[in-house]
């Protein structure tokens, strides 16, 4: 059994680890043919996605002695300890040397093209290993943090860019978790999977866990479907059930959230979960199935915006008044048509961002036409999103009356709404 088959899923991050495992271990092997052989991977990518068990999965396949180096040290010491694990590796070769987040070495690393001793050390470091056989493995969440420097061909120019794990692969994962779980049967890893898209591995497991919790402590002899909705309900919002100070405003949350809801439908997508129940300072939530940035094109992005502008207009069409519970969808919706016209030029290139191009007159000037050009895609985005919310009302009032009676609906609740004539 090799060591990656602790890695569940990631298959192309795996091959990669292991055709790199193979290169350090048969290095005779590859110097014939010419090949320099690599002396440095980065792994990188968002926390909780499984880097640093895939770097201890590459040592152990490995099996070389292998030297750790963790930020637990004022930075005097910490520079010192950067030194002496590269000195031992050198002595012990053939060697490993694990950088653990890595980007973490200078905490107030503000300014990444300044020259932060841990950094420079490392860097130092890796021109004093070339010509021996040690081969240097690290982990990072941000690798902004980084010098570009460190990050160049010679250096850490070989990188695996870890990211969240798709649905097949997600399936894998739950299904792992589960293998020592007493699960009913009505659960199965593929739902859990649609509930959870867009997640990491870690909160994968915390669900999972936290869903057991409550069964237990509720007195089941298994895990339920509503001990899942509720455990991933207290994972997403960080935090326990409160009770609505006003139980009156529960039919404009019941809305709000249809709007949601609907909206994301007519986008042609699924919901993963939605509930009317109060969370902290969240009245509700509607999460829709894997959300990104990397929209698959100018319509995608549009449908982005029309969902989050849909609780607010559905509350208006119900109510006739103004929904004042849209803090969280209007921050989205700025971002995000900020970051269209500066950053992705959908809307003209002269709203493309430089800065560095415009004098403080200047930016305000500039600042001014951007919020008159955001002011006009908003609300004529915002009627359409009314007229099409209008003409699926009976789905609307449809989904509002579900989450009403039962507080919490997942896809096979909707999707059985939908089928209903």
């Amino acid at each position: 059994m090799s060591e990656f088959d602790r890695i569940i899923g990631y298959e192309n991050e795996k091959n990669e680890l292991k055709r790199l495992c193979d290169v350090i271990s048969n290095r005779d092997k590859y110097s014939s043919f010419g090949i320099k052989i690599p002396q440095a991977l980065l792994i990188h990518g968002k926390p909780g996605l499984g880097k640093t068990l895939m770097a201890e999965a590459f040592i152990a396949e490995s099996k070389r002695k292998c030297f750790s180096c963790k930020k637990d040290k004022p930075d005097g010491e910490f520079v010192t300890e950067i030194t002496s694990v590269f000195d031992k590796a050198i002595e012990y070769q053939p060697s490993i040397v694990f950088l653990d987040d890595m980007d973490k070495f200078a905490e107030d690393n503000l300014n990444i093209n300044s020259d932060k001793e841990e950094f420079v050390t490392v860097q130092s470091c890796l021109e004093k290993i070339k010509d021996n056989d040690v081969f240097v493995i690290a982990t990072a969440n941000n690798i902004r943090n980084l010098p570009k420097s460190l990050l160049r061909s010679g250096r850490f120019g070989r990188q695996i860019n870890v990211t969240y794990p798709q649905k097949k692969e997600a399936v894998k994962i739950i299904e792992h978790y589960l293998s020592n779980k007493k699960i009913s049967k009505e659960i199965s890893a593929e739902t859990l999977a649609d509930i959870l898209e867009s997640n990491s591995c870690a909160v994968l497991e915390s669900v999972i866990n936290e869903a057991g919790i409550y069964a237990v402590y509720s007195g089941f002899d298994e895990i339920k479907t509503e001990h899942i909705i509720e455990a991933v309900l207290r994972t997403v919002l960080k935090t326990v059930e409160t009770e609505r100070e006003n139980p009156e405003n529960e039919k404009i949350v019941a809305y709000h959230e249809a709007g949601h809801t609907v909206m994301t439908v007519l986008a042609g997508k699924k919901v993963g979960i939605v509930t009317i129940k109060s969370y902290g300072e969240r009245n509700g939530i509607c999460r829709a199935y894997g959300y990104s940035r990397t929209y698959e094109g100018f319509q995608d992005f549009k449908n982005h915006i029309m969902i989050a502008l849909a609780g607010k207009a559905a509350v208006e069409i119900q109510f006739n008044e103004s929904d004042l519970g849209v803090e969280s969808d209007m921050q989205i919706v700025n971002g995000e048509i900020r970051y269209a016209l500066e950053e992705l030029g959908l809307f003209g290139f002269e709203y493309l961002c430089d800065q560095d191009s415009y004098s403080r007159k200047q930016a305000s000037k500039r600042n001014d036409e951007i919020v008159r050009q955001m002011s006009e895609i908003l609300n004529s985005w915002y009627e359409e999103c009314k007229k099409l919310l209008t003409d699926n009302k009976k789905m609307l009032d449809s989904i509002a009356e579900a989450l009403m009676r039962k507080k919490v609906l997942v896809w096979d609740d909707i999707e059985k709404i939908l089928t209903t004539k």
